[in-house]
């Protein structure tokens, strides 16, 4: 395989979905590689439904074979220090070469790739002077679990003077849980949220009236996924056309107005089948779900 014919973002599971309209970061992504080239290490915190997912998948997206990346979430498997390794020594053999690891490769022989991984990749990006990038998202849920096995006490992966660099993001209210040697990482202080410009590019392809477009803004204060969820609820309404005094004055309120529509919307099974994977600390092969699921 050729390094041009590389896309990266295929060898990460969950990778986040590009909106049908993506208002372009390129800016920001520019003044995020002019300070990476002097500290090496930046971290974005931002609070919550600001944009920080979208913003990191875009820089991957634009880099996309040399940015080594991993998103952390809310699901329990997404932060296991195992499926993080693994993840990212997934991607650094695509680069580097190799085997591929068998899934149940121990976590100690995954920390041991790991390192010497980066100390080669960090070879050829010196020799070749090529910049690589480690991309992480979601350090507030880097946080989650016992101590001495959360993602969040194998972090940062290593960094050299001519790469590869680390990009992260964490949500601003869990800052301060962070260990201190992270809280030495850089912040990066820039704006996401949408001007009225991104956001009548955002719902271009809605033909709603200006005038709707400008209320939604206001009342959004352009934060961005509030306005993807906005953007959702006037694609999903079924009940004639979208009136924007219907809009929810609060984001919990939108959400939960979208949770309605989806349990109705589906069969009982399917929803116990969510619940079913929102308690389980690991991914269930589709038989034993379904065994589950005739139980309850």
């Amino acid at each position: 395989m050729s390094e041009n014919s590389i896309d990266l973002a295929e060898f990460v599971s969950g990778f986040p979905q590009q909106p049908d309209v993506e208002v372009p970061r390129d800016a920001i992504i520019r003044k995020i590689i002019r300070d990476l080239g002097s500290s090496r290490q930046l971290m974005i915190a931002a609070n919550a439904y600001t944009g920080k997912t979208n913003l990191l998948a875009q820089f991957v997206r634009s880099h996309k074979d040399s940015a080594i990346s991993y998103f952390i979430n809310s699901n329990p498997w997404t932060q296991q220090q195992h499926n993080f390794l693994h993840t990212l020594c997934s991607q650094l053999r695509i680069i580097l070469g190799g085997k591929a690891f068998a899934d149940d490769i121990s976590l100690e022989m995954l920390k041991t790739v790991f390192s010497s991984q980066c100390a080669k990749l960090a070879e050829i990006a010196r020799t070749n002077k090529t910049i690589y990038y480690f991309i992480i998202d979601g350090l507030e849920w880097a946080l989650e679990g016992l101590e001495g096995e959360r993602i969040i006490d194998i972090f940062p992966p290593p960094t050299f003077p001519r790469s590869p660099f680390l990009l992260c993001s964490c949500a601003t209210n869990s800052i301060v849980s962070l260990p201190k040697h992270i809280l030495d990482i850089k912040r990066l202080d820039v704006s996401l949220d949408f001007n009225l410009s991104d956001t009548q590019y955002f719902f271009s392809n809605l033909n709603l009236p200006s005038e709707v477009v400008e209320s939604i803004h206001l009342n959004s204060q352009g934060i961005p996924e509030y306005l993807s969820i906005i953007k959702n609820d006037i694609m999903s309404n079924s009940e004639g056309q979208w009136k924007p005094d219907n809009l929810p004055t609060q984001l919990d309120q939108l959400i939960q107005r979208q949770l309605d529509k989806f349990y109705l919307s589906v069969d009982r099974q399917v929803i116990k089948a969510f619940e079913y994977l929102a308690v389980t600390s690991v991914p269930l092969p589709i038989d034993t779900l379904c065994g589950g699921l005739d139980q309850l």
